[in-house]
């Protein structure tokens, strides 16, 4: 298969963030994960919960996430690397420390074996600031459907471009400016288009992401996805000719292609 990855030869590094939890971050990372990495392609996820979820729920054993190299789970047939960096430490500043300094290790040390790198962030950090936003190629935001989502898109999308912005100006008082910007893919998530809240809501995300990436809803489907966490299996190899299963495909081909 064709290298994928960035100019240099590196992975593709994929933040997963959004200001809030509720928003099926987390599942979105494991399911596109394991879609890219069906697709042919190397993955790693980097999973950065104080409590590591992937390793269980990818169907590894209990007990596997202290490991000094990543750990490969093998999913239908499809194999896929998970690494739980270690991010316990009291307090937010803590945490966020914590996670910088095992982002600026991880990444760059296995970039050149994985054509993507996808970092799970957990929900409380509340502020891009507070992950290591600086790594990523893109910054994938998922986003239920609801007033609370549109609270958690509007928040990051401030925070997003006053970091854009602070970026290119250090760029250019240091004598340099990169052309590449950083994508940003909304997913609305949880989707009801029964319901006139939710097809608002999809609206309002319309308008503000008219200069970003969009992905198609992902429609509600909770007891399709309580069943993947408990059988431990990404949700297209549970339910592969579902809407939920197409959509989900959609949103790894616009990962794949930012």
């Amino acid at each position: 298969m064709e290298q994928i990855g960035t100019e240099n030869g590196g992975a593709r590094v994929v933040l997963f963030f959004v200001p809030t939890g509720g928003q099926g971050k987390t599942s979105l990372v494991r399911d596109i994960g394991y879609l890219l990495a069906q697709r042919g392609s190397r993955v790693l996820i980097i999973d950065s919960h104080p409590q590591p979820n992937f390793p269980v729920w990818l169907g590894g054993e209990e007990g596997t996430d202290d490991q000094a190299e990543p750990l490969r789970l093998t999913v239908a047939g499809t194999s896929l690397d998970v690494f739980c960096v270690h991010t316990v430490a009291a307090g937010l500043p803590g945490f966020a420390a914590a996670l910088f300094r095992e982002a600026s290790f991880v990444v760059p040390r296995y970039s050149s074996r994985y054509d993507f790198i996808l970092i799970d962030t957990p929900s409380y950090p509340y502020s891009l600031k507070l992950v290591p936003y600086e790594v990523a190629d893109l910054l994938v935001v998922p986003a239920e459907t609801s007033p609370k989502g549109t609270w958690a898109v509007d928040r990051l999308l401030n925070e997003f471009e006053d970091l854009e912005i602070g970026t290119l100006a250090l760029q250019e008082i240091g004598g340099y400016r990169s052309s590449a910007r950083r994508e940003l893919l909304i997913v609305p998530n949880r989707h009801d288009p029964d319901h006139e809240v939710d097809r608002r809501v999809v609206g309002e995300l319309t308008e503000r992401a008219r200069q970003y990436l969009l992905a198609p809803p992902i429609p509600a489907a909770r007891p399709i996805f309580e069943e993947a966490l408990v059988r431990r299996i990404p949700v297209p190899v549970l339910a592969p000719r579902t809407l939920v299963a197409r959509r989900l495909r959609s949103i790894a081909e616009m990962v794949a292609a930012a």
